[in-house]
């Protein structure tokens, strides 16, 4: 059996899946021969932008900017078709596609056990299924991922294997990827001079701001006003920053009158009303990463329940195995059930949880700022548990702890490597 996906290209000869839903609107709309596809009748947060199946390009509906679009055949191997997807962390609560290529290969090496490789499309990004971490090798930036399920992509249908592209141009095609996958027409680059190139234009009558006042705040202190378009896109839009911004009917970032801002920080340079954009949907707490860093502006705070208590002690008499010059930091916390601030009634399982730590130097660094993530309310989450299903309940908030001290226990020691992880964790909640 194989399968159809919709792709749109981000940047030249890089192109991301569809939604699901909306590629089997597309199928359908491909079978019936209709012309125009609005994806926000479909996707709410893709109500900017329609497809033009007869040249397989997707349109704004504010900035007219054109994008490649493709259609791909995968086999039944591929994830894509077992209903599960592979995401990477842009920003706050924003996670993008891998490619079908890459979701494939991060497939097959999680298959045979190798959770540690480079990327065979973009060898600088290494993989760490461990921690489900992405890390550019040449930066060291890293970048949260993430499996997730999916509704099924659309089935091939054989009567329509000998059917061409409805008068696709040349440039344009369908290819197949994964096991069983068939061919159906080439597929080529268009040159580069094909993107459509909108300067920035002057920003007037826009909507006002509608930040907060603790937002406004963290746009005082995280921006500076731009005067130079950056040799890198705008990782919001994408686009080049000496173009408009997709969101070009957005409102400014109170403040700044300039189309394009940078981070005091890091130097790293946005449209003014992507910025705008991305903080205006920031979900808890004033603070906002960078999308090319990561870099944190402000302070992010979680949900963890309020009633909840940390307590921290030193065991001399134990030792963590693999640390057995060392005593043992023993770290309990506990819960009790309640309601929420947004009113929401939680349980608790599973409480008191114990965790344990080397009493050494990069022991007591991970447990002081444990104490700062538990302060932030971040070591844990009103979520649904793994283990039992149950919804609503306090879960651990992705800061693994080892709860054994049993030699060779799951979530015990010795694990050599752990103690860095674990900073890797606390670093992308901005602990460091």
């Amino acid at each position: 059996m194989s399968y159809i996906v919709w792709e749109w290209e981000v940047e030249p000869g890089w192109f991301v899946p569809y939604p699901s839903d909306v590629c089997c609107a597309l199928e359908n709309a491909r079978s019936n021969f209709q012309p125009i596809v609005k994806l926000g009748d479909i996707d709410h947060s893709l109500q900017l932008f329609q497809v033009r199946i007869r040249d397989m390009e997707q349109t704004s509906a504010i900035s007219s900017r054109t994008r490649k679009v493709k259609r791909s055949v995968i086999g039944s191997n591929h994830p894509l078709a077992k209903g599960y997807i592979w995401e990477w962390q842009m920003f706050h609560d924003t996670w993008i596609m891998y490619t079908v290529e890459d979701m494939q290969e991060i497939h097959d090496n999680e298959q045979n056990g190798i959770p540690l490789f480079n990327l065979s499309s973009r060898n600088t990004y290494l993989i760490d299924l461990n921690i489900s971490c992405q890390r550019n090798t040449n930066t060291d930036y890293k970048r949260k991922m993430r499996k997730s399920t999916c509704r099924p992509y659309p089935k091939l249908q054989q009567q329509s294997i000998p059917r061409p592209v409805l008068s696709a141009p040349p440039s344009v095609g369908t290819i197949g990827i994964g096991s069983g996958a068939t061919a159906l027409a080439p597929s080529h680059q268009l040159p580069s001079s094909s993107r459509s190139f909108r300067p920035v234009p002057l920003l007037a009558n826009l909507p006002p701001s509608a930040l907060s006042p603790e937002l406004a705040r963290l746009v005082r202190d995280s921006f500076t006003p731009c005067t130079t378009a950056s040799s890198d896109p705008c990782t919001i839009c994408l686009n080049e920053t000496s173009e408009a911004s997709d969101y070009d009917t957005a409102p400014l970032l109170p403040g700044f009158t300039c189309p394009l801002v940078s981070l005091k920080r890091c130097n790293h340079t946005l449209h003014n009303q992507c910025a705008y954009t991305a903080i205006s949907q920031a979900t808890s707490g004033a603070y906002f990463q960078c999308p090319q860093c990561q870099q944190y502006y402000g302070v992010r705070t979680g949900n963890q329940p309020t009633n909840g208590n940390m307590t921290v002690r030193v065991d001399s008499s134990r030792t963590v195995p693999g640390y057995e010059n060392h005593g043992t930091i023993v770290v309990q916390y506990s819960f009790t059930p309640g309601v929420s601030e947004n009113g929401t009634h939680f349980s608790v399982q599973g409480f008191p949880r114990i965790a344990y730590f080397p009493d050494n130097d990069k022991g007591n660094e991970v447990v002081d700022l444990l104490k700062e993530a538990f302060r932030r309310r971040l070591v844990f989450c009103i979520g649904t548990s793994a283990s039992t299903g149950t919804p609503n309940c306090v879960v651990w908030n992705d800061i693994h702890h080892k709860t054994s001290l049993v030699p060779g226990a799951s979530h015990g020691y010795p694990d050599p490597g752990y103690l860095d992880r674990i900073l890797d964790e606390l670093k992308a909640k901005g602990l460091s």
